[in-house]
């Protein structure tokens, strides 16, 4: 659950830095700098270096020292899920949606 919110914030920050900047930005995975560059709010970057983490624990498991099941749990799935929703539902609005 955590890789999949990070990626579903990735990739949507990835549209609102296409939408106003008018160009890709390339293959960056870093959300703190597509949400510098977007101008999320600060307000939400906790979320963000979170789910950083989250992506490399999850995507490279042996640099996380454990498998993802025996990091993860229902609870820090439910947290990383709801605070996700927040971002998206900024970029939502960004994006006219």
């Amino acid at each position: 659950m955590a890789f999949l919110c990070q990626q579903a914030v990735e990739k949507a920050l990835k549209a609102v830095y296409i939408k106003k900047m008018k160009t890709n930005p390339g293959p960056i995975h870093s959300l703190i700098m597509l949400a510098n560059a977007v101008g999320l709010p600060q307000s939400h970057f906790t979320i963000l270096r979170k789910l950083s983490v989250d992506f490399v624990a999850t995507r490279y498991p042996d640099a996380s020292g454990g498998l993802p099941f025996e990091n993860y749990d229902a609870n820090i799935s439910k947290d990383r899920l709801e605070e996700s929703w927040k971002v998206l539902e900024w970029i939502k609005k960004e994006l006219g949606l």
